[in-house]
């Protein structure tokens, strides 16, 4: 047979993993999709964008004066979970 029995199936790696980005891109190429800013969107756009997105957050996050640097943290690791 052709087939695969089950068992040894390895983890699924992620596009943010692969990026090494922590915002997920994955949720913003469907969002890219969903919104229909263009008839079609390019493997690399959602990639391009949340590395844009990650860096102003990081951005912001070091120019403002945090009470608490939890809270910038909250706001990397809030985006990084898929659901």
């Amino acid at each position: 047979m052709a087939g695969r029995k089950g068992g040894d199936r390895k983890k699924a790696v992620t596009r943010s993993v692969k990026a090494g980005l922590q915002f997920p891109v994955g949720r913003i190429g469907r969002y890219l999709k969903k919104g229909r800013y263009a008839q079609r969107v390019g493997s690399g756009a959602p990639v391009y964008l949340a590395a844009v997105l990650e860096y102003l957050a990081a951005e912001v996050c070091t120019h403002l004066s945090c009470p608490s640097p939890s809270i910038c943290s909250a706001l990397f690791f809030s985006c990084s979970t898929d659901n």
